[in-house]
């Protein structure tokens, strides 16, 4: 099938990591990136990584060339070139150098020059910091102005950036040693990114308080350097363990299995009898619907909607999208739902302006659809990111639920970090539930991709075709054990209901013409334990592997993903037993390998299913 172009194929090996020695600390090496700062098992940093960010917010590709290398036991140097093209053309070009030295010692200096004139967000350093080891822990924030300020790390998500004017910080790893960092060059701020579903906080250049885009004209130069260090000789620690994974699981801790959705699909107006026969065989609770009555033919494309939903035996969540006309616009919707064997399960209230279901609308809404409507489940929030609802919380009296969107490449589309980012998604429901009250907290809709552009600077730009919401891994293995973990993460922290992605087409868990996808294995073996639960698991590496453990009755699943392009050994924390049954996503026929009674040698990208009933 065709796609359009990203920066990732299907499948495909990962970019190397080069591990490199800093003394008794180690970082990686990527494509221009430094990654995962470690201290034996403490991730110290996260990543430290330079962009450019237009004035849609989208980040320019690097290129990156002229590496030159100085490797020792305990120490490196390298220098290289990163240009960025623009039509075919150099728009921008850094000359780089990173240097790491026996004491744990970091700094990176960028020196560029703009060959075009072009409006840009940002060019420069962005620092990532884990969630893990870092949230709640003290700092010291070093003013521009000179100034001390003692702060900390959040543990719940913030809403507004916690840390601003900086010229650098100390903190106290949860490690127990302090480490700091200096930047020149700019002035910097930090935001907590899990708003946004990713698993770490960012200190990035340039103060959003500053008026952007601006315009970086040819011939104009930006520097800027990144000092890091540990504030005291560390001991050396051993490597965060062997090579095989280890689960460990907590019985007591259990949460319900989230209702689990799909969306309508955006490629394909009415749906195949082959592909709606599949679909048939699911039972997803609730099959999401968008409806906007501003629209002038939305009245036969939410009957036919309604009719798939029919069709497919699935509950109607219903995205109601009302504008500032919002009375007359709910009194025709109730119109058209009030006929004959019409049944709306849930109804989630949203605003066509402004980032989150406007109040008025919502108290005139809510009295008139409880009166009308008095079966159906109503809930308000926002249709994008979770960062809108934080910054904007609504009241949610007289509300059953809650709802935000997630997709893990807002600020970055790279596999690894997609990965990383699963960890964020449980960041939002804990912090959604600590204003939710008594209404659940739904995430509707999850995609890989981005669905709309809220950030962008022309209003135009906002709305996305099919072909931008689509990307090349959601039909792979790898789009399937993502699949896995972000079930994992929402579901061991509490969401009530999640919608994934869309009936079929390059979106779908299917194709056109009716062929499942890797992902749709996944949702036929976690659909089996509607109304179980799961029980919370932990692996020793979660950046390469997550697991879902499935309970209802007597019967037990575990799902196992490898989210490496490398044999993973994964040792499970019970032996496998004669008459357990494993599977893979996808079915294999030859046979998979235990490497003893309680290790799965997974295959890479691999997902495994394991019954232990």
């Amino acid at each position: 099938m065709t796609t359009t172009q990203q920066p990732y194929g299907a499948d495909t090996t990962l970019p190397p990591l080069t591990e490199l020695q800093m003394g008794p600390m180690t970082v990686c090496y990527e494509n221009g990136s430094f990654r995962y700062f470690r201290w034996g098992g403490h991730e110290i940093l996260r990543m430290i990584y330079f962009a450019i960010r237009d004035q849609n917010w989208a980040t320019w590709t690097p290129i990156i060339s002229d590496e030159q290398w100085t490797i020792e036991p305990n120490g490196f140097r390298l220098s290289y070139t990163c240009q960025y093209e623009s039509d075919g053309t150099t728009a921008f070009v850094w000359k780089v150098v990173a240097e790491g030295n026996a004491t744990g010692e970091f700094s990176i200096t960028i020196d560029g020059i703009a060959h075009q004139t072009f409006l840009k967000n940002r060019a420069g350093f962005c620092i990532l910091h884990p969630i893990q080891g870092t949230a709640g822990q003290p700092c010291e924030l070093i003013h521009a102005d000179g100034s001390l300020e003692l702060a900390q790390f959040p543990e719940a998500i913030s809403p507004a950036n916690p840390f601003k004017q900086l010229a650098g910080m100390r903190w106290l790893q949860a490690g127990g040693q302090w480490f700091k960092l200096e930047m020149t060059g700019d002035i910097f701020e930090t935001e907590d990114q899990r708003n946004w579903s990713d698993a770490s906080f960012k200190t990035f250049c340039t103060p959003q308080d500053r008026p952007f885009p601006v315009t970086l004209h040819a011939g104009e130069s930006v520097y800027q350097r990144i000092h890091f260090r540990p504030e005291q000789p560390l001991p050396p620690l051993a490597e965060s363990g062997p090579e095989a994974i280890f689960i460990r699981v907590e019985e007591d801790q259990r949460t319900d299995l989230p209702a689990l959705g799909l969306g309508a699909s955006t490629e394909i107006p009415v749906l195949s009898e082959s592909v709606v026969r599949t679909l048939q065989g699911y039972a997803f609770n609730h099959y999401r619907v968008d409806v906007t009555p501003g629209q002038p033919s939305w009245i036969p494309d939410f009957l036919q909607e309604v009719a798939t939903g029919q069709r497919l035996g699935w509950p109607l969540l219903v995205a109601l999208h009302l504008s500032t006309n919002h009375v007359a616009e709910l009194r025709a919707f109730l119109d058209v739902v009030s006929r004959p064997q019409m049944i709306l399960a849930e109804l989630l209230l949203l605003s066509t302006e402004g980032s989150v279901t406007d109040a008025d609308m919502l108290a005139v809404a809510l009295e008139t659809v409880r009166a009308e409507l008095p079966q159906t489940r109503v809930g308000a929030g926002t249709n994008y990111y979770f960062v809108d609802l934080n910054r904007n919380r609504i009241s949610t009296v007289g509300l059953d639920f809650i709802s935000y969107t997630a997709q893990p490449q807002v600020h970055a589309f790279d596999n690894r970090t997609i990965v990383e980012n699963l960890g964020g998604l449980a960041d939002t429901v804990r912090t959604a539930k600590s204003f939710s009250e008594s209404a659940s907290v739904y995430v509707s809709p999850i995609t890989i991709c981005h669905r709309l552009n809220p950030d962008a600077r022309d209003p135009a730009d906002r709305f996305l075709s099919n072909a931008q919401k689509t990307d090349p891994r959601h039909p792979t293995r790898w789009a399937s054990g993502w699949t896995v973990g972000s079930i994992k993460q929402l579901a061991e922290t509490g969401a009530k209901a999640a919608t994934y992605y869309q009936t079929a087409g390059y979106q779908g868990i299917l194709s056109e013409e009716a062929h499942l996808y890797p992902i749709a294995v996944v949702f036929a073996q976690v659909l089996e334990f509607q109304g179980g639960q799961v029980i919370r698991t932990h692996a020793s590496k979660p950046l390469s592997c997550s697991t879902l453990l499935l309970i209802h009755g007597d019967r037990r699943r575990w799902l196992v993903a490898n989210h490496t392009d490398q044999p993973l050994p994964v040792q499970l924390p019970e032996p496998i037993r004669e008459g357990y049954r494993i599977t893979s996503v996808p079915s294999t026929k030859v046979p998979l390998e235990l490497s003893d009674s309680q290790r799965l040698l997974m295959e890479p990208f691999g997902v495994w299913i394991l019954d232990c009933t």
